[in-house]
């Protein structure tokens, strides 16, 4: 029988660009030249603001708003950015915020306050 001893590896390679820090840090383990593979998208809420960070490396290309009867009631195309910020004028409802990236399109519930 053949027995593998594991081996660890004690150093590891950091590399990132300043333009890419948006109050975030990620950690990507492997060949930093490989793309992103998995979608990682997040909404926030706040006031009557919406925020959306996508990971580095990720663009976000669309940003929509949904009633819950379906109805879009705002839609912004952007170009190369992993960061969305806008004021909203929306009454208090819930709301589907549909964000298409470099990589997917993701669909996420608010409650607008």
């Amino acid at each position: 029988m053949l027995v593998v001893e594991p081996v660890e590896t004690t150093s590891y390679e950091f590399a990132f660009t300043s333009e890419n820090i948006v109050g975030r840090f990620f950690i990507r383990f492997g060949d930093i030249n490989v793309p992103l593979s998995v979608s990682d998208v997040k909404v926030y809420t706040n006031d009557h603001e919406l925020h959306i960070i996508a990971q580095t490396g990720e663009e976000i290309q669309q940003v929509e708003v949904y009633s819950l009867t379906g109805a879009c009631v705002y839609s912004s195309k952007l170009a190369g950015s992993n960061v969305f910020n806008s004021t909203l004028d929306l009454s208090a409802d819930i709301y589907l915020v549909r964000v298409k990236t470099s990589l997917a399109t993701q669909n996420v519930k608010v409650n607008w306050k």
